[in-house]
This record gives C-alpha cells, sequence and structure tokens, in this order.
C-alpha cells in the first residue's frame, strides 16, 4: 500500500493488493478415492457394548454427602431391583443341601440326651407350675369379686345380643339402605327374608327361655349347696361374657421380659377396630378366613432366616 498527497488533506490513500500464490495443500494420492468411498464414525466402546446389552447397567448411585437427597419427605434406602430381570444361575442343589443342613434341629433334645440332665429339667418345670397353681389360688377370692362385678354387663350383653339376634336387628342398616335408594323390589325381598327369619327365632327363643326358668325354678328348690353352686355358675359365665377385651381376668404369674409376638390374630383384631366396612364384613362372616395372609414361603415357621416374607391382608396392600 502506498500513500500519495492530495489536495485537501495532502494524503491520499491507495491499496495495491499484494497478490501472492499460495501453493495447493498437498493431499494424498487416495484422498478422492476415499471422499467417494464410506466414511468410519468414531464411536464409544462402553456406549457400543451397551446397546449390545439387553440390560444396560446402571451407574452406582452416590450415597455420601454429595449424593443428590430429596427434600421435604423420608429418605429412602434400598436396592434398585429391575422387573423381570434374567434369573439367576443355576446353583448346586448339593451345595444348597449342605448350607441349610448345618442349621437343622437335633432329633433328640438336647435335655433328653442326658438322664440327670433330663431329670433336672423335670423337677424344674414341676417346679414352676407348682409356684403357678398357687400363686393363682391364693387369688381366687380377687377373681371371683371381679366375676362378681362384671356380671351386670354381661347380664346386659346377654339380653341385646338375644334381641338383636331373635328379631333380626343386625339386617336393619341394610333395609335402611335400601329404603334410602327407593328400590321397592329389594326392599320387599328383604322383608320376606326377615319375617322367615323372625318367625323361627321367635320359637327358638321362647324354648330357651322356657328352658332357663325351668332350670332355675329347680335350682331354688334344690339344697343350699346346689343354690350356691348355680348361683356361682351363673355369676362366673356372665362375669366372662362382660369381661372387657383389654383387661384379662388372670394376672400374669411371671412378668414376661420380651414383647408380645406378633400373631395373626392380633392383626386381625387390630383391622376389625379400624372401621372399614369391607373388612368388618369379612370377618363377620369368617373370622379365621376372612382375612388371608399370603407368604413368599409356604409357611413363614419354615421360611429361613433373613428371607423376605410379604403379607397382604384383604381390602389393604400388600406390605413387605
Amino acid at each position: 500500500m502506498t500513500d500519495t498527497p492530495t489536495e485537501t488533506n495532502g494524503h491520499r490513500p491507495n491499496w495495491t493488493p499484494d497478490l501472492t500464490t499460495i501453493p495447493e495443500q498437498a493431499r494424498p494420492a487416495d484422498a478422492d478415492t476415499a471422499e467417494d468411498g464410506p466414511r468410519a464414525e468414531v464411536v464409544s466402546i462402553d456406549s457400543a457394548r451397551d446397546r449390545r446389552h439387553p440390560y444396560p447397567p446402571t451407574a452406582p448411585a452416590e450415597t455420601g454427602p454429595t449424593a443428590d437427597a430429596p427434600t421435604g419427605g423420608p429418605v429412602l434406602e434400598g436396592e434398585v431391583v429391575r422387573v423381570d430381570a434374567p434369573g439367576e444361575v443355576d446353583r448346586d442343589w448339593l451345595a444348597d443341601l449342605a448350607v441349610k443342613a448345618k442349621d437343622r434341629r437335633p432329633i433328640v433334645p438336647l435335655w433328653l440326651r442326658s438322664r440327670s440332665e433330663a431329670l433336672s429339667t423335670l423337677k424344674w418345670v414341676g417346679a414352676h407350675y407348682a409356684y403357678v397353681a398357687g400363686y393363682q389360688a391364693t387369688r381366687t377370692p380377687k377373681y371371683a369379686a371381679k366375676l362378681a362385678a362384671r356380671s351386670p354387663r354381661g347380664a346386659a350383653r346377654l339380653i341385646r345380643g338375644a334381641v338383636r339376634w331373635t328379631f333380626d336387628l343386625e339386617g336393619e342398616p341394610v333395609r335402611l339402605a335400601v329404603v334410602e335408594k327407593a328400590d321397592p323390589e329389594s326392599y320387599l325381598k328383604l322383608s320376606r327374608q326377615r319375617d322367615a327369619r323372625v318367625r323361627l327365632r321367635v320359637w327358638v327363643a321362647g324354648i330357651a327361655l322356657v328352658t332357663l326358668l325351668i332350670a332355675g325354678i329347680l335350682a331354688a328348690t334344690a339344697v343350699t349347696a346346689v343354690q350356691w353352686g348355680a348361683l356361682a355358675l351363673a355369676l362366673a359365665l356372665l362375669g366372662i361374657l362382660g369381661a372387657p377385651a383389654d383387661r384379662p381376668l388372670i394376672d400374669r404369674t411371671v412378668i414376661p421380659t420380651a414383647r408380645e409376638k406378633l400373631s395373626s390374630d392380633i392383626v386381625i383384631r387390630a383391622l376389625g377396630s379400624l372401621g372399614n366396612a369391607a373388612i368388618n364384613q369379612a370377618i363377620a362372616k369368617n373370622p379365621r378366613e376372612g382375612i388371608k395372609f399370603v407368604s413368599s414361603h409356604p409357611s413363614p415357621a419354615t421360611a429361613p432366616a433373613g428371607a423376605p416374607m410379604w403379607t397382604c391382608p384383604t381390602a389393604s396392600p400388600c406390605r413387605r
């Protein structure tokens, strides 16, 4: 570029391009053939292996302080198990049987293998139950007083239950529900069914009442010992019938130091106290079969230690 003076400012720019020949970059001899043929692609070997695997492995979750933890709720810990994952490799059944045989119970208990130890055990058991019998015998007056105090409640429960059964009052809520739905056909069917039941139950209740009156008259005309025995028997039956569910009659001789084992009866009573109509109906029809427990093993008692167990009561979700 040169600078030539002009009339206005004495300078006039003038650009003269400096053309220089740039040599062409050397190319390999097979460049033309490479452009026309298929081109290669660089991929990650890990991603290629993951695409070939039917169940791609997942990165292990962080368990340290840097792991992202959900806020506003409990932190769940556990292992992620894929659904319909491939099964485990077949194991040697002889090796599994040998492992299970290590924890099998002896056929003959240990305390029966020695004569002296067996006699000592039987002696201790006899002394224990003799102590229990003596403990309960000294509290017989207390138990008699508790039965006498609970007998009025038992009599009330007996009368109320007899009246409800005789006049089919347990079906009253169903008939009221049909009346609210304005279903005359169903109401007439239920009414005829109730009339048939009440007609039969009145006769049964009348016969039972007459039998009790005759028994009472015979006991009143008997000797004094029979009268006191009949009175004690009646008070005992009414006291047992009127006992609260959370207050047992007999005191514990030995105070337990461990928690009571969770049983199916406890679970059924707990479910019945929830007030759920479906659960209460199932329990009322059949207390033993209304609520079924399903486990991952044929019997919870024969399940190996540490094995996962599931219980699934009726009308409630399964819990592990």
